[in-house]
């Protein structure tokens, strides 16, 4: 099974981007392609196609999925090949730091009839700002739950016994190499709702906890792993908490059938904590509902482009890039 991801969530802090973790930094240099092109014009069938021939040929390969459309890709990267295709446009626009060297742009713009495209300019600039409002909105209800879902996990850290807690969780890093961090995204508020693909990396020694308390215990994890090699997947709601540390010997994560870690608490969850909860859930529902409406006048956006490119340049370019990665 192919390893899935997000580089970046729709979170409490707006769209926060982790895409600088689609490369550990202890892996080798990687040579980058960068899509660029406008909305329906084949960035992720280009990306789709690349991982299908790529897994065919035995490659391992690590699949980023798009927080606006889980069902699309923002990258795709082949491990052996040392080779990224990401998309490098709104809202996470990258651009080429070295071309030609480590990376270079792939330019899928290609328009016929583009002076009658430009008539469509009003009916454009609607779904644009359509769209931009949608985003406002769900962020808002992100950013709400935010607030208190830290609450809820100061809270819920306040009933741990920290010094207890510290003994219990430094065995799961001693002996770990020196390092800095992989840092991505397991799941997203998206338009499909809450997608999780912890799953899909997970190893099969991993230890599980669960609930708010499992949540606290996992940020104070993250704060004895300082310094030591490591794959930190982040909540999507507060971007700097973990939902999961991978590293040499196994992993850290949350599930809901993991250890409630009651042994280390010094009471129960109150009541507070569970309507604060329950308000987050409430709040992020709704933000999925907004980011729904969002994805609906992309597609929108989407037909207005399609019938203006160049789909036989863009092709052009698509195999040429296949053939370059010996993929075909």
């Amino acid at each position: 099974m192919n390893k899935t991801y997000f580089p970046g969530a729709n979170s409490g802090r707006g769209f926060f981007s982790r895409f600088s973790g689609i490369v550990a930094p202890w892996e080798g240099g990687h040579y980058t392609y960068v899509l660029k092109g406008g909305p329906g014009v084949g960035k992720n069938t280009l990306m789709k196609k690349v991982a299908k021939h790529a897994t065919e040929k035995g490659y391992d390969v690590e699949e980023f999925r798009c927080a606006s459309d889980p069902s699309s890709l923002d990258a795709v990267r082949i491990v052996q090949k040392g080779v990224v295709l990401l998309d490098g446009t709104a809202p996470h626009s990258i651009d080429p730091v070295l071309p030609g060297i480590c990376d270079e742009v792939v330019d899928l713009g290609h328009f016929k009839n583009q002076a009658e495209f430009a008539t469509f300019k009003g009916e454009v600039e609607e779904l644009f700002f359509k769209n931009k409002t949608h985003y406002r909105t769900a962020y808002s209800m992100l950013g709400a739950a935010l607030s208190l879902k830290k609450e809820a996990l100061a809270q819920a850290r306040e009933m741990l016994d920290i010094k207890k807690l510290h003994t219990y969780l430094s065995s799961f890093f001693a002996g770990e190499s020196s390092g800095e961090k992989r840092e991505l995204f397991a799941r997203s508020a998206t338009p499909k709702g809450v997608v999780d693909y912890t799953e899909t990396f997970l190893p099969d020694n991993t230890v599980c906890f669960s609930g708010i308390v499992g949540e606290a215990a996992l940020c104070e994890a993250l704060k004895l792993f300082a310094g030591k090699r490591c794959e930190v997947f982040y909540d999507f709601l507060v971007p700097e908490c973990p939902r999961a540390i991978v590293f040499s010997k196994g992993a850290i994560a949350l599930a809901d059938s993991g250890d409630t870690l009651k042994r280390f608490c010094s009471g129960v969850e109150s009541e507070n904590i569970q309507f604060l909860l329950s308000e987050c859930e409430s709040l992020t529902l709704h933000a999925c509902e907004e980011l729904s409406k969002s994805l609906h006048t992309h597609d929108e956006i989407e037909k207005l482009y399609r019938d203006y490119v160049d789909y036989d340049r863009v092709n052009e370019e698509s195999e040429k890039l296949i053939k370059r990665l010996k993929l075909n």
